[in-house]
């Protein structure tokens, strides 16, 4: 668990407290007006272990929200072994520094400041794709099954299972699923998009410091000439 912060205002939320599940990377994100450890602590037992159920290990950074004696009250009422990270080593949080650096790049995308209306969108994009490690997506983890898609208008046919036998192969199936470490410099190549040695106007990519959600590109420019491996633009200051 983490919080991000503070983000551009959008109905009156700055900040987002970020839970992740360790197994099946299952993400809520939850929208706060401040970070306070009353607010931290009531918004984290609505929102994942009323819906989920008590975890058995809460991991968190040292951040005073997370060492409160409001939380530290919580985890001891419902059984929660709470367990921070060391100081000055955010990688033993890592699922969850991840998780941050992904959504901020899929809010950034959208180019919305009013990212509150599109955050339920982005969830639902990472929740729905196939993860590399285990070749299934977030929600079939979670939920055993896949989430239906606003464009998928045509239901496939329904087949009849036997409820015993559904339930043995459902199980079978869990019991496969685990995280496998992926190879993060892998095979897969970068994009890009096949009208760039056509095109008349072009982004570019900001090399500077960049406020929370900023475009991580500015434009478009006009392309003046173009060379091998690079394309010369006319920039206005």
């Amino acid at each position: 668990m983490d919080l991000i912060g503070p983000l551009p205002p959008s109905r009156g939320n700055i900040y987002c407290l970020t839970c992740i599940d360790r197994f099946s990377n299952w993400m809520e994100t939850i929208p706060l007006d401040n970070i306070s450890a009353d607010t931290v602590a009531r918004a984290f037992y609505s929102n994942w272990i009323a819906r989920f159920g008590t975890p058995h290990k809460l991991i968190t950074d040292r951040g005073t929200q997370f060492r409160s004696e409001t939380l530290q009250t919580l985890s001891k009422i419902c059984g929660i072994k709470l367990q921070h990270t060391a100081a000055y080593h955010p990688a033993c949080n890592g699922k969850v520094e991840r998780l941050h650096r992904t959504l901020k790049t899929a809010l950034k995308a959208h180019n919305n400041l009013s990212w509150i209306d599109t955050l339920p969108t982005v969830l639902l994009g990472l929740r729905t794709a196939i993860q590399e490690d285990n070749n299934h997506s977030i929600a079939q983890i979670g939920y055993g099954e896949s989430l239906r898609l606003s464009g998928e208008f045509f239901s496939e046919p329904s087949i009849r299972t036997a409820s015993e036998g559904f339930a043995n192969n459902l199980q079978k199936q869990m019991e496969t699923v685990g995280p496998r470490i992926t190879r993060r410099n892998s095979s897969r190549h970068i994009f890009v998009n096949k009208d760039l040695q056509n095109c008349s106007h072009v982004f570019q990519r900001i090399d500077r410091v960049r406020k929370q959600l900023e475009s991580p590109y500015e434009g478009p420019f006009p392309v003046i000439e173009r060379k091998a491996m690079s394309l010369l633009t006319t920039v206005s200051e």
